[in-house]
């Protein structure tokens, strides 16, 4: 996530739509006091053709929804700046995001294990927050396994899983002044850096090592595919997205 006051606009990233790699290629052209949330690289590829530009981060996060990053920044901010996120169909989405947590996926630890880890860490503020919402998210989250099953990894989705929250508010109102497609990432990416009067930038490709299939539909049953058009149908439906 992004909010660049030296060239007034707003990353907003949703999960798995590319959102690292354009990160990235606006991050060069950020300034010092620009806010750029730390980006996990995926491997040592990925680390040798790109680097983590984060700064000034102190109240923000990776992934950060519209809502929050407009209440953070408030009304003026929000409302002069350029809004820029990305969109991806959302079946194809969840199987990509199901190869990489797959990819990701971590024996689930302890409360004590999670409290210990706080407790050792060197910033205490908000201490009794952390703890809290770390117990949370320890005790309610189930997590996937890599011998997990794609109708199983579904299951296991958190009631957030939809990046709907990132494009519209409450009222079903656009957050943001363009949302770049997946589908035509370059093209529409170059469209962004005209608005803002960069050179043209070509997209480094980060976090694409490790989905095994480009086919998504494969992956659906027909209770499976019916599911995902009626959790994602605000996205779908506004930015006219279909199964095949």
């Amino acid at each position: 996530m992004i909010i660049s006051h030296s060239r007034k606009f707003i990353f907003i990233k949703p999960r798995k739509v590319a959102g690292t790699s354009v990160e990235v290629a606006l991050a060069q052209y950020c300034g010092e006091e620009d806010i750029i949330t730390e980006n996990v690289l995926l491997n040592e590829i990925d680390e040798t053709t790109a680097r983590d530009f984060r700064r000034n981060d102190t109240g923000f996060f990776n992934h950060m929804r519209s809502k929050r990053i407009k209440k953070q920044v408030g009304e003026k901010i929000w409302n002069s700046y350029y809004k820029i996120s990305i969109v991806r169909n959302p079946w194809d989405m969840l199987v990509s995001r199901y190869f990489w947590n797959k990819k990701n996926a971590t024996p689930r630890k302890s409360v004590g294990e999670v409290c210990g880890e706080i407790l050792k860490a060197p910033s205490q503020t908000h201490l009794y927050g952390k703890l809290f919402f770390a117990m949370k998210r320890t005790l309610l989250r189930e997590e996937i396994s890599p011998e997990d099953s794609f109708d199983a990894f579904l299951k296991k989705l958190p009631h957030n899983a939809s990046n709907t929250s990132y494009y519209f508010d409450d009222h079903g109102k656009p957050y943001c002044d363009f949302v770049i497609r997946f589908e035509h990432l370059q093209e529409d990416f170059d469209t962004v850096c005209e608005h803002l009067e960069l050179p043209h930038t070509e997209i480094p490709q980060l976090k694409t090592k490790v989905r095994t299939s480009r086919d998504y539909t494969s992956f659906y049953t027909s209770e499976t595919r019916a599911w995902v058009e009626k959790e994602f149908a605000q996205e779908i439906n506004a930015f006219g997205y279909t199964f095949e």
